[in-house]
């Protein structure tokens, strides 16, 4: 019969079963779901919560932030480097000849303890297992947030082709999951052009001028390139100007992570006045509401893409266009005199 392929929490690993009994399942995990008035939130980690660096002279950087904040602060509290009072933490991983280091993005402690209240959150990432495990040690000592719901690169095959589904996670019904990313791409499943359920994240990037672990933009991993001895613990000027403007960058995107909550809150809150009106689950999905939620950005403008893209491409047929779309605009290929 007709069989799904999804993810097995215990031994992170793929499972076939049958649709019918993927489908029991998600029923009644909806219903769990519905009694305590949560949905389901899948979140990404590298550029969405946190980022990370594998590079060799990543250690140097971080001791060049410590002395700095040691100055800066006089004397700090003991007990705790000082690198953590800045979210920077290292995590030791098999093969690696030296420690990654990982930043957390602002208030992410606040976001999953918010979330955790209205959602039962899974972690998707194109990280390793072992890196999806570490981190989750990290983020999540106590196991209370995720609970074992962690799926890596590792655990399907399309990981191994930078590619997430959200089907593996949901097989039947993803009327109640919202995904927080920073890339859309790797979502697209079947053919599809958007993905309704996702919450495109602004892109989180900490250590300017050192390899990153995952790179946002590459077709797969890359990794970083071997650094002598002596080379990892000096740093070029360059390099330590940059580094000198990374917590002040840093700070540009406090706050982030609390929009991102309210606006998680809102979605929740319409979800369930609409479960209310209804007295069921009946028609109420996350994809309409973040789709009207998305359409109020732009409502009321009209846009012209006129002399933006080549003679030889059609204006209708581009990002941008459909991004405006999805937005709330309406879309011209001239401007006219009710051009916004």
């Amino acid at each position: 019969g007709d069989r799904v392929t999804v993810a097995y929490t215990a031994e992170h690993a793929s499972l076939s079963i049958a649709r019918s009994t993927a489908e029991d399942i998600g029923s009644a995990a909806a219903r769990r779901l519905l009694a305590s008035r949560r949905l389901s939130l899948v979140l990404d980690l590298d550029h969405t919560l946190l980022h990370a660096t594998d590079d060799p002279r990543a250690e140097a950087a971080v001791r060049v932030l410590d002395a700095r904040a040691t100055a800066a602060a006089g004397l700090l509290s003991p007990g705790a480097p000082p690198a953590h009072h800045t979210g920077i933490h290292p995590i030791h991983l098999p093969g690696l000849p030296q420690p990654m280091y990982v930043k957390h993005r602002p208030g992410l402690g606040h976001f999953l303890a918010a979330a955790s209240r209205r959602f039962e959150l899974h972690i998707y990432t194109m990280g390793t297992r072992p890196y999806a495990d570490a981190i989750a040690r990290l983020i999540d000592p106590t196991k209370e947030l995720f609970s074992g719901r962690i799926t890596s690169r590792d655990d399907f095959t399309e990981g191994q082709l930078n590619q997430k589904k959200l089907r593996h996670l949901f097989p039947c019904d993803d009327s109640m999951v919202l995904i927080v990313d920073d890339r859309e791409d790797v979502w697209l499943d079947g053919g599809q052009t958007t993905v309704p359920n996702l919450i495109r994240a602004r892109p989180y990037e900490y250590f300017r001028g050192l390899h990153e672990a995952y790179n946002r933009t590459a077709a797969g991993l890359v990794e970083a390139q071997p650094v002598a001895g002596d080379q990892a613990q000096e740093l070029s000027p360059h390099l330590l100007q940059l580094v000198a403007k990374w917590s002040e960058e840093d700070e540009n995107d406090r706050g982030y992570l609390g929009r991102l909550t309210e606006l998680l809150r809102e979605v929740h809150e319409k979800f369930f006045a609409q479960i209310a009106e209804h007295k069921e689950n009946n028609g109420a999905d996350v994809k309409i509401i973040v789709n009207a939620m998305r359409a109020r950005t732009l409502r009321g403008c009209r846009l012209a893409f006129s002399r933006v893209f080549p003679v030889t491409e059609q204006p209708a047929t581009t990002h941008a266009w459909s991004l405006a779309r999805r937005l709330g605009a309406e879309c011209d290929e001239t401007l006219r005199l009710v051009t916004t």
